[in-house]
């Protein structure tokens, strides 16, 4: 089967999800980045070099993952479409409890990439459990 016979067989939600779930990964590693800058600076020195770095690596391994796990998902394993919703909902939690930090929430950009990542998140739920994506991961 040729790659244009594999997308054609994807339903639109699920290549819609695909695309957003890649935006999603792309906006929350800007968004940890920008929070280095915004606000977390003081945060970043006071626990040393090691951690930043740790930091970093460990936001790394995420984005290979969620990038691996948003490819199964896109050719229909179900276990990669849980795992994403498990992952959405636990940056939608993630959110929430950012805004209602009132004291040391996020810093203004920041805020602003976790709603817009909360906002598409939901996008990608409601697309994830479409009934033509549901038939396409039933398969």
């Amino acid at each position: 089967m040729q790659a244009t016979q594999v997308q054609q067989s994807v339903p639109g939600a699920v290549r819609n999800a695909f695309r957003l779930t890649l935006l999603v990964i792309g906006l929350a590693l800007l968004s940890n980045v920008v929070s280095l800058f915004d606000g977390g600076r003081e945060e970043a020195e006071a626990a040393g070099t090691g951690a930043v770095w740790g930091a970093v690596a460990f936001a790394v391994v995420l984005v290979i993952l969620q990038f691996l796990v948003a490819f199964k998902m896109r050719a229909g394993a179900r276990w990669a479409r849980t795992v994403l919703t498990i992952l959405a909902v636990l940056q939608l939690i993630g959110t929430v409890v950012g805004l209602a930090d009132v004291e040391g929430g996020f810093g203004t950009v920041h805020l602003v990439l976790n709603v817009l990542v909360a906002i598409i998140d939901i996008a990608v739920l409601v697309l994830l459990y479409r009934p033509e994506s549901n038939r396409y991961f039933a398969r």
